[in-house]
């Protein structure tokens, strides 16, 4: 009985001699201490301080060249606005110009019709006394003074109905040319604000190509003289009738040619209308408007 027992109670004892040390090294490691030292506490305040005070240069730094931005977005602004006067200036000259030129080019044009349209009239008045004077001859012997008489007043008709239908066509050409003038002159307006008119100016071109045509034909008209070719009393009629009806194929040219300038002039207006807000353009001295950024402001961001 007594070995039984004293087996475990030597075992306890081996346990508890072996646990003794570790006890003791345990009771020896002193606590930690809660209390912050006033070094710490120190260290702390100052790298709060420290990165508020990097915080404040950082903005400042940062408005600075916010300042900076504004001011050189404020100069280069200043630098379009006076860029954008001089191009304008120079665009209105140039529209100006433009206009001017074919302005002068209208004048010699119709300066130069005028003056060989005067000389035509000119040339053809010494034609019709001389055709008047030997027409009188032929007439001579033709006894019936009735038909003398009928022949020259017919010859004065047509003279007179010439002369009349070529000052007649001339006129049309003329407002057929300020009609023209008027459309280039829309047409340029157009043109200096950016719009396409390759169109237009084809269209023009033709438009007065066709009065210059007609012109022409109505000043070889207005220098043409119809003289009756008389043969005999009994031919007198069909001789009448060759120079009213070869004066009918002139004037029917005539007619097509002055007709074909209109229609010109008007496919040229059809064209310029079909620009969008045409009737509403304009050249203006005055500068294209530019916004100005603001200046900067000297209120300081909160850095609180």
């Amino acid at each position: 009985m007594k070995n039984r027992l004293s087996v475990p109670v030597f075992i306890v004892a081996v346990l508890l001699a072996s646990a003794a040390p570790a006890l003791a090294q345990t009771e020896s490691v002193p606590q930690p201490n809660t209390v912050r030292p006033a070094s710490d506490t120190q260290k702390v305040r100052e790298l709060r301080q420290n990165v508020k005070t990097e915080a404040q240069t950082i903005r400042q730094d940062a408005r600075t060249e916010l300042n900076t931005v504004r001011q050189n977005a404020v100069q280069k602004a200043q630098e379009i606005q006076t860029q954008v006067k001089i191009f304008r200036a120079s665009e209105v000259e140039a529209f100006r110009a433009k206009r001017e030129e074919a302005q002068t080019k209208i004048q010699q044009v119709r300066s130069d019709a005028k003056a060989r349209l005067e000389t035509a009239r000119t040339e053809v008045k010494t034609k019709i006394e001389a055709e008047r004077t030997e027409l009188k001859a032929k007439l001579e012997k033709i006894r019936d003074e009735r038909k003398k008489q009928a022949v020259e007043k017919i010859d004065n008709q047509i003279t007179a109905l010439s002369e009349r239908m070529s000052k007649h066509y001339v006129v049309l050409l003329d407002k057929l040319d300020g009609v023209l003038e008027r459309i280039e002159a829309r047409m340029t307006k157009a043109e200096a604000n950016g719009r396409d008119v390759a169109p237009v100016k084809e269209a023009i071109a033709a438009a007065k190509t066709a009065i210059a045509s007609a012109r022409s034909a109505a000043t070889v008209q207005t220098g043409k003289t119809y003289a009756l070719a008389i043969s005999t009393e009994a031919n007198l009629r069909p001789d009448v009738g060759r120079a009213r009806d070869a004066l009918r194929t002139d004037l029917e040219a005539l007619k097509k040619a002055v007709f074909a300038a209109r229609d010109a002039v008007h496919s040229a207006a059809t064209k310029l209308g079909q620009i969008q807000g045409v009737d509403k353009l304009e050249v203006s001295t005055a500068p294209a408007s530019t916004t100005t950024p603001a200046t900067a402001s000297s209120t300081s961001d909160g850095t609180n």
